[in-house]
């Protein structure tokens, strides 16, 4: 039988062996990486026509004024609830949407023109989706 000193020296040389035969962790941070992408964003679909680029206070050139884009699915959204008066349930089925969704587009989309009407600033409409 070994003493305890030397029971611990043989102990410690076959832990520090092992590591040579251990794998190395850069495969799971790799296929971890991956894991952790993001979904591909959902199309949404969006059948309104912008009248005009922008809405902004008359007497002053948009160049002077602070903009606020208001993207095209936010502007459907509004369109669909507010103006057509459809459920945020039926406006999701309508976009290709969530009914969640719809509801956080609309909260951004209301909340930029409360600001725009308030501050005196002009909303640009941008032909993509937020």
């Amino acid at each position: 039988m070994l003493s305890k000193p030397l029971l611990f020296c043989r102990y410690l040389s076959i832990y520090m062996s092992a590591s040579d035969h251990r794998p190395s962790p850069d495969p799971f941070f790799c296929t971890d990486t991956r894991a952790m992408s993001p979904r591909p964003k959902k199309m949404r679909r969006c059948e309104g026509t912008f009248c005009g680029r922008a809405f902004k206070p008359t007497g002053t050139p948009l160049q002077e004024l602070t903009q606020i884009s208001l993207h095209r699915d936010e502007l459907e959204a509004l369109r669909l609830c507010d103006f057509e008066g459809m459920t945020q349930e039926e406006a999701g089925l309508r976009m290709g949407v969530s009914r969640g969704t719809v509801q956080r587009i609309i909260t951004g989309a209301r909340k930029k023109m409360a600001q725009a009407l308030t501050e005196g600033q002009a909303l640009v409409f941008v032909d993509s989706e937020s």
